[in-house]
């Protein structure tokens, strides 16, 4: 297997990784944006539910009042039975009359009330005619209000809106069947029937918003039956005036629920704006007569009042008329008319709906600390790789040199050794030559052996630095004779300077410091051999506050730019010189002790070497 062989595995396994958890994290995202849309509609739909609660809150009373008025209402003044002067004589029906409440308290968003007469003849409490016309303005009805409902009943008459009450009243009756008059005596306890199309939500399986929708419209029957029972009641066996004469007769009476009807105004005229009106229409059946009886919405004003009570929630709100045929938006839909509540936007003092579904979701954090362990995983599985890699580098530049190194003092010592052993050097100084030789060979031999030992314990962190406090004199003394012998060998002169005094005190450990400054002097006679400067010098100057600088130069070729990023790593040899002896330990060892002592071990780029020591002084007591 080759040496990029484990890279390229793990580089297939990390892509393999990588792209599974992509496909996992994208996967979850989606769904977490699907879980985060479904919850911001839901929160949407609880307050737009919430603003339609509101609005109904506002209508429902009106359209319930309107449900249970009594019939003789819609005439501009009805004969009281049961009245009584204060004398308590009982009074005949026909000699009294009282104004329609309709005529005295017209409702804010209801345009106009209206009758139509089995006849076809219109008619309304807020027109009234002859003589009641000059009691209506006795009663506090303006000529003004009289003009502007003569004129919204003549638009009604205008938009041909007979034939389309009586037929939605007829649709609505054999859609209901029995249930679609109502008596009202016996009224109690008596809901409508719901609206066509809500029909499929009596099934079984209705949705939730079905039901209470369906909920929401059977509490308004039961208010308007309530009411329907109340008012009637009040008025027990009601009268009405027969057509040929002042003759009163009780009768019986039923009546339906509101039905919607929209229908198509024409744009011109007082009132009227155009486009779908809304009317809510009813069946009256007082005795033998069926009356027609119904309200026309003034759309615009109650749009307004809707916008106005929810414009907290949602200030562009509108209302969305719905017609028959139009899908119900169960939870914007409004039971009391046929409208439904198209919301906008929200309201920015409402809260933003993503600010209300809290803060990170667990999903998302957990997809994040997947990513970042399997980083982590990741950069700990290349580093051991890099690392595992650097090392079987080492190890082979490590056999590599140590077996170069070894093989020639072997090679030197097995041939001088033969040729002494076997009697072939005969002369006394050549004998005495190969003597040195090996001599020189076994101290080269035994440095060599010496640097492994020593990188192997600095690798095991074995090395434990025997710190003591001494001086420069101290050091130097103790090392000087060896500096100095290695420098005769490669003729060289060793040159000491100490501008510090020698009696500067140090801590540091003497044999470690002993080795540093010898494999220092031994890199600089290796590379300074052919300089023609035939000196190696050692000077010794204060570096700083407590520390103290130790320098070694040489008249060698020096290092540059890319020499000195690897000067120190082990087994690294000098590009100056690469054919010089020894297995490249010699700097990486002595930056090592330098460091384990607390100091350290710095090169300069330029023409000659330049290495600096730098020891850790004591501190002043």
């Amino acid at each position: 297997m080759t040496s990029r062989a484990p890279f390229l595995i793990f580089a297939i396994g990390a892509l393999a990784i990588v792209g599974a958890l992509v496909w996992g994290s994208g996967a979850l995202i989606s769904l977490e944006a699907e879980r985060q849309a479904i919850a911001a509609d839901a929160l949407r739909n609880e307050r737009v539910s919430l603003a339609v609660w509101r609005a109904e809150s506002l209508i429902a009373p009106v359209v319930a009042g309107e449900a249970a008025r009594p019939h003789f209402h819609y005439r501009a003044f009805y004969s009281p039975r049961l009245a009584y002067t204060r004398f308590w004589e009982e009074i005949d029906d026909d000699e009294i009359f009282v104004p329609s409440p309709i005529l005295t308290a017209p409702v804010p968003w209801i345009r106009l009330h209206f009758q139509l007469s089995p006849e076809g003849a219109w008619s309304s409490p807020q027109v009234p005619t002859g003589n009641m016309a000059d009691l209506a303005e006795s009663a506090g009805l303006t000529t003004e209000a009289t003009a502007r409902a003569r004129a919204a009943l003549e638009t009604l008459i205008a938009c041909e809106a007979e034939a389309k009450l009586v037929a939605s009243l007829e649709r609505e009756s054999e859609e209901r069947g029995a249930g679609f008059m109502v008596a009202l005596l016996d009224a109690v306890g008596v809901e409508g029937e719901p609206p066509p199309e809500l029909a499929a939500a009596s099934q079984i399986g209705e949705s939730r918003g079905q039901q209470e929708w369906s909920a929401r419209r059977r509490g308004f029957n039961r208010q308007v039956a309530g009411q329907n029972v109340m008012m009637n009641n009040a008025q027990a066996n009601p009268i009405v005036i027969d057509p040929r004469g002042n003759r009163r007769t009780p009768i019986a009476l039923r009546q339906s629920s509101l039905v919607p009807v929209w229908l198509e105004a024409p744009a011109e005229g007082e009132g009227a704006d155009g486009g779908p009106q809304l009317v809510l229409v009813r069946r009256v059946a007082a005795g033998d007569q069926l009356l027609t009886q119904g309200v026309w919405v003034d759309w615009d004003v109650l749009e307004r009042l809707v916008r106005d009570e929810v414009a907290d929630i949602f200030p562009d709100a509108r209302l969305l008329p719905r017609h028959g045929a139009d899908p119900i938006d169960l939870d914007a839909a409004f039971s009391t008319v046929p409208a439904d509540l198209l919301a906008g936007e929200l309201a920015p003092e409402a809260g933003p709906i993503q600010a209300t579904t809290g803060g990170p979701a667990p999903v998302l954090v957990g997809i994040g600390l997947s990513w970042g362990l399997l980083a982590i995983a990741l950069i700990a599985v290349g580093l051991a790789l890099a690392g595992l890699a650097r090392l079987s580098r080492r190890r082979l530049e490590f056999v590599s040199a140590v077996t170069h190194e070894l093989r020639t003092p072997l090679t030197t010592f097995q041939m001088y050794t033969d040729m002494l052993a076997e009697g072939m050097v005969r002369d006394e100084e050549q004998r005495q030559e190969y003597y040195t030789t090996l001599r020189a060979e076994s101290e080269r031999l035994g440095h060599l052996v010496q640097n492994v030992l020593e990188y192997s314990r600095l690798e095991a962190k074995r090395f434990q630095p025997a710190i003591e406090r001494t001086t420069i004199d101290a050091l130097l003394d103790r090392c000087r004779r060896a500096l100095e012998e290695r420098c005769s060998r490669a003729d060289l002169e060793l040159e000491v300077t100490i501008e510090t005094g020698g009696d500067a005190a140090v801590e540091t450990d003497p044999a470690a410091l002993e080795r540093i400054l010898f494999n220092l002097v031994d890199n600089a006679c290796k590379y300074a051999a052919e300089a023609e400067e035939r000196h190696v010098r050692l000077s010794v100057a204060t570096a700083g506050p407590g520390r103290i600088g130790i320098a070694v130069d040489d008249g060698g070729p020096g290092l540059d730019e890319a020499s000195l990023r690897s000067v120190f790593e082990p087994f690294v040899r000098g590009a100056a010189r690469p054919n010089q002896p020894g297995i490249g330990l010699g700097l990486a060892l002595a930056r090592r002790w330098a460091r384990e002592l607390g100091g350290d071990l710095e090169a300069r780029v330029g023409p000659g070497g330049h290495f600096r020591l730098f020891l850790r002084q004591p501190s002043p007591a």
